[in-house]
């Protein structure tokens, strides 16, 4: 809960205010003693799409560079480190 209310640039404490009041910006969810905000109420109320996630909207920014990081078969093994035992 204290991350959503960085996010809309509420202290803890008036949070937990409006929470109480039910004037928090967003449906909050309470489970016992913990309250949870789920991230697309959030996303909705900061007008941000709740799209693909992040690996897959920048490979279209990237378009044609291979997303693998390990690229130890383009090595020749005769330059391959000795493996650690």
């Amino acid at each position: 809960m204290p991350v959503a209310a960085s996010i809309f640039g509420l202290s803890r404490s008036v949070a937990y205010d409006l929470i109480r009041t039910e004037k928090f910006p967003v449906p909050v969810l309470r489970f016992g003693t913990r309250y949870r905000i789920p991230v697309q109420a959030i996303l909705a109320a900061l007008h941000m799409p709740a799209g693909p996630p992040a690996r897959e909207a920048a490979g279209d920014l990237i378009d044609g560079v291979d997303p693998r990081v390990d690229r130890r078969h383009e090595i020749p093994s005769s330059h391959r480190p000795a493996p650690r035992l």
